[in-house]
């Protein structure tokens, strides 16, 4: 006899009415100009940050994760919560741990 496989029906997402292109955050902060400052600067320090969540969205926690490019190091920080203040301080705890200085010169913000 055949087994009938049944899966969960997805939750939808809202679809977001201002579209990413044209937010503003995005001006300038695109792959291509990315790219474009590394042709410039190639010995600018890269970090790429993400955040993973758990499985069927059942846990209010997740890792924020910071990979450096250029000795291929990851630290993975646990949130709290996913917020943007859970993130905020956890840069705010790096920068009295690290000092300052040693501070920007891991995570340098270009304008």
């Amino acid at each position: 006899m055949r087994r009938r496989v049944r899966y969960k029906c997805k939750e939808r997402k809202t679809p977001t009415r201002i579209s990413l292109a044209a937010r503003e955050f995005r001006i300038n902060r695109t792959y291509d100009d990315f790219k474009e400052l590394i042709k410039k600067a190639p010995e600018t320090s890269v970090v790429e940050l993400d955040t993973v969540e758990g499985g069927c969205g059942n846990s209010k926690q997740a890792f924020l994760t910071m990979l450096f490019r250029n000795c291929s190091l990851m630290l993975i920080f646990v949130l709290k919560e996913k917020t943007q203040d859970c993130v905020f301080e956890i840069f705010d705890t790096l920068s009295e741990k690290l000092e300052i200085g040693t501070f920007k010169k891991l995570f340098p913000v270009t304008q």
